[in-house]
């Protein structure tokens, strides 16, 4: 297989127009002016505020159909940001938590998300590695910006990760992928400007439109369709950020100007806190119940129903199981008062 620094034997011709096919495809939708903010560079640390990261997320939520989760930088082994396709719970829209009739249900629905850290050290930018980007091109109060583009790209700029077959190797596909990627941020940000390589990396271009054109000969799914997500904090709600976000200290200015959608945000949390509460009733209620009617008639079959109708313990049976055993428990208690 190629090496990295290795150009290989693609014709130049094919290269061109394969390269200008990529831009036309990765040019279809115009750069979205979605993130103004700026991130602020304090002790020696890139920062993450509230009000940038609204602007990311809802960037996410509008290109890409993908929520971003904020998560504690000592959390990310290391990464700046990621595109974890292993599926995290998502809450679909917070009225759950206000409806009477969702108390004791299931409430998570599974997606993949896409992770930021709350902050990172200047020392990992500086020192940090791209294959093809002069990282240090990118201005260090726009450097969560670039991330943010960065992973976006990752979801709607790459080529599938999880595809049985192809023409080149696994490890590859991770560099054509990270390329493709810092080339999207870039186009977002800079839009019309060129990308600046890394000294002595050049070579790392030619590779890379090789590959690709590999790639699309083959017929490679460059991107996949996009259903938008609504813009904001009340739906889809991660379950990382369902306990609170993860701001780093040094954002305490930013936090302390009482953004409105951190405002809007606490609602969201006080009705869930409000929700557990209501449900743990309930489960706690029915559970008594259970082991009440098992004394009251220790037969196997109500001591088989008291140890399996631990309600709270079932969190992952669906809504119809749980509607049913409650049914159950209703009609045992009804026998039960019935027969005194």
């Amino acid at each position: 297989m190629t090496d990295l620094t290795d150009t290989g034997t693609f014709d130049p011709a094919i290269i061109e127009s394969t390269a200008a096919a990529l831009y036309e495809i990765s040019s279809a939708t115009p750069p979205l002016p979605l993130i103004t903010e700026r991130n602020p560079v304090r002790g020696g640390w890139a920062v993450l505020t509230p009000q940038l990261f609204r602007q990311i997320d809802d960037a996410a939520r509008t290109v890409a159909g993908m929520v971003f989760a904020l998560r504690k930088h000592t959390d990310m082994k290391g990464l700046w940001g990621e595109y974890a396709m292993m599926a995290i719970g998502h809450v679909r829209d917070a009225k759950w938590f206000t409806r009477a009739d969702t108390v004791g249900l299931p409430y998570f629905s599974e997606r993949a998300a896409l992770y930021i850290a709350n902050q990172v050290r200047l020392g990992e930018i500086e020192g940090g590695f791209r294959p093809e980007l002069d990282l240090s091109q990118i201005p260090r109060d726009r450097f969560f910006e670039y991330v943010g583009w960065h992973e976006i790209g990752h979801v709607i700029h790459n080529f599938h990760m999880w595809d049985p077959v192809r023409p080149i190797r696994h490890p590859d596909l991770r560099k054509i992928n990270e390329v493709l990627a810092d080339r999207y941020a870039w186009r977002q940000m800079f839009p019309g400007v060129p990308m600046p390589i890394r000294p002595g990396h050049e070579s790392v271009s030619t590779w890379a439109d090789g590959r690709i054109a590999e790639l699309l000969a083959a017929g490679e799914k460059f991107s996949r369709e996009v259903k938008p997500l609504k813009p904001g904090c009340s739906t889809w709600i991660n379950e990382f950020n369902l306990k609170g976000f993860p701001w780093s200290q040094r954002a305490r200015p930013e936090i302390a100007a009482r953004p409105p959608w951190l405002a809007e945000f606490r609602k969201v949390r006080r009705s869930y806190a409000n929700w557990r509460t209501r449900s743990f009733r309930v489960h706690a209620r029915e559970t008594a119940e259970l082991w009440l009617l098992a004394a009251k008639h220790p037969t196997k079959r109500t001591q088989r129903l008291a140890r399996n109708g631990r309600i709270h313990e079932l969190a992952w049976r669906t809504g119809a199981d749980l509607r049913a055993q409650i049914a159950c428990i209703d009609a045992l208690r009804a026998k039960i008062d019935a027969d005194e």
